[in-house]
């Protein structure tokens, strides 16, 4: 899947991640509930793309190990949006690492990065890539071919994130202005069912060593 590259923009979250103040996982919603509603698009790779599925996952707070005895409390709303249906399974079954084959999927990333006190989950407001230090927000895309095969991928430079709601069974709001370095775009509004799916958020902004790819 399309993963972000978080990391980069605040590099101390890739030294590695611990497993402590984690709350309970919501309910299980597999597949979501909601079906995708919107009028999110926009061109990725120098293919047209048109979300056939949304998924919503509001993370932490967690307390992840940054460097050797320092602790950071992260919490994260994260959107995906994908060309194909059915991302709980392979969520559940894989977390974060798995490729789809012949696929295309974006994903949104607001983190927030507790300073003295634990964080909230990002709420309604507007958020501007790439953000800040304590509150990077990021957008990333990927689109694979056979096997697997990367055929583009990428972050986000410019444009803006509008979180309008955030519900236990959805999230609302729009992506403006949307670009990537390899000119693909994003932009539209959209409608995202929030997914039960108890992903580690720091194995999230630390990545993978390696990944299952599905047909």
């Amino acid at each position: 899947m399309a993963r972000s590259s978080l990391a980069l923009a605040i590099t101390f979250l890739a030294l590695g991640c611990g497993g402590s103040d984690k709350p309970a996982p919501p309910p299980f919603q597999c597949p979501a509930p909601q079906a995708p509603s919107g009028s999110l698009a926009g061109t990725l790779a120098s293919v047209a793309f048109t979300p056939a599925e949304m998924g919503g996952l509001t993370l932490g707070p967690v307390t992840c190990q940054v460097a050797p005895g320092v602790n950071a409390q992260l919490a994260a709303l994260v959107l995906g949006f994908s060309s194909f249906q059915g991302l709980c399974p392979p969520l559940l079954q894989y977390g974060i690492c798995w490729d789809k084959a012949n696929a295309a999927l974006a994903s949104v990333q607001i983190v927030n990065i507790g300073v003295g006190a634990a964080p909230s989950v990002p709420g309604p407001g507007t958020y501007t890539i790439p953000g800040t230090a304590t509150q990077p927000v990021g957008v990333s895309y990927g689109r694979t071919g056979a096997a697997c095969a990367s055929l583009g991928s990428g972050d986000a430079t410019a444009g803006t994130v509008t979180i309008s709601t955030v519900t236990s069974t959805q999230v609302t709001g729009s992506l403006t202005g949307v670009t990537f370095a390899d000119g693909s775009t994003l932009s539209g509004s959209f409608t995202a069912a929030v997914v039960g799916v108890p992903l580690n958020l720091c194995q999230f902004v630390a990545g993978c060593g390696t990944t299952t790819c599905l047909p």
